[in-house]
C-alpha cells in the first residue's frame, strides 16, 4: 500500500480495471477501514491532500494535456463567488432587506458551507436545471458537513432539513425534482438511493437584488403568519403561501390535513 499511514509487510494493493474500464486503486487490509477502493482522481487527492480540481491538473500535466474550464462551470463558480461576496456583508442585508436577515443571520455558516460544497461538485451540464448547476445531498450528509464546519461535537440532522427547506422556502435555492433530472442521472441517483441515502437535489439562485427583494417579502409573510421553523409543514406553507408554492418546496403528493 502506498499510504504512508499503512505498514504493509505483505502487499496488499492493486491497481484494477473496473468493467467500464476505470482503473481503481484497491487496498484489500487498509488499517482502519479493512478496504479502501479509489478512482485515481480520489487517490491523488488524498495522497496529496487537495481538491478533486487540483488533482485533475495534477495529472492531466503528467500526460501532457491541459485542462480548461467551460464556459458553464466558470459561470456557476461565479455565481458562487458574488454570493459569498453579498454574504459578506450583512449589515447591509441588514439594512435593506431586515425580514430576510433574521434567517441568513442565523444561517449564515450553513450557508457558506453549502456553497463550498456545491461549487466543489460542479460537473458540467449534466448536472444542470434550468441553467443552473445542481448537486444532490442528504440531511444526514448536511448536518454532518454542518458539524465540521461549525466544529461541533454532534450532528444536527433535523436542523439541516430545516434548512434546505428555508432556503427554497425565501428562493435563495430551488429544489429540484426527480422527474426534472436526465435519464442518466436518474439511474444515477436510483443507485445512490439504493446504497441506503436519501438525497435531494438543489440549485443556488444568485443573490442579486431581485432574488433578495423576493426572500425578503417571503420572510415578511411568514413573520406576519407567526411561522415558527420548528413547526414547518406543507400544510403550514400551502396556508400561507397556496398549494402551488407549496409544491415547489415540497415537491410530492401531500394535500392538506384532514384536520
Amino acid at each position: 500500500c502506498i499510504f504512508d499511514e499503512h505498514p504493509d509487510e505483505n502487499p496488499s494493493a492493486e491497481i484494477l480495471t473496473n468493467n467500464k474500464g476505470e482503473h481503481r486503486y484497491i487496498c484489500w487490509t487498509h488499517e482502519g477501514t479493512g478496504h479502501i477502493n479509489l478512482s485515481l482522481v480520489d487517490l491523488w487527492t488524498e495522497l496529496k491532500n487537495i481538491d478533486v480540481p487540483t488533482a485533475v491538473n495534477n495529472i492531466l500535466h503528467f500526460v501532457g494535456e491541459h485542462f480548461e474550464e467551460s464556459e458553464f462551470i466558470k459561470s456557476q463558480k461565479e455565481k458562487y463567488h458574488y454570493n459569498t461576496f453579498k454574504l459578506n456583508d450583512l449589515q447591509d442585508i441588514k439594512q435593506e432587506y431586515p425580514n430576510l436577515y433574521k434567517y441568513l443571520h442565523r444561517y449564515e455558516l450553513e450557508v457558506r458551507a453549502l456553497m463550498d460544497y456545491a461549487e466543489s461538485n460542479l460537473h458540467g451540464t449534466l448536472y444542470s436545471h434550468n441553467g443552473q448547476a445542481i448537486f444532490y445531498i442528504s440531511k444526514e450528509y448536511a448536518g454532518e458537513m454542518f458539524r465540521r464546519y461549525k466544529h461541533r461535537s454532534t450532528a444536527n440532522s433535523t436542523r439541516a432539513k430545516q434548512f434546505l427547506y428555508i432556503m427554497c422556502l425565501l428562493g435563495l435555492m430551488e429544489r429540484v425534482s426527480i422527474s426534472d433530472l436526465t435519464e442518466e442521472v436518474r439511474k444515477r441517483t436510483n443507485k445512490l438511493q439504493q446504497n441506503g441515502r436519501h438525497i435531494n437535489f438543489y440549485s443556488f439562485n444568485r443573490f442579486n437584488d431581485l432574488n433578495l427583494s423576493i426572500a425578503n417579502n417571503r420572510a415578511k409573510q411568514l413573520q406576519d403568519s407567526n411561522f415558527k421553523i420548528n413547526s414547518m409543514s406543507k400544510d403550514i406553507l400551502i396556508s400561507i403561501f397556496g398549494r402551488e408554492f407549496a409544491d415547489k418546496v415540497f415537491p410530492d403528493q401531500r394535500n392538506l390535513s384532514a384536520t
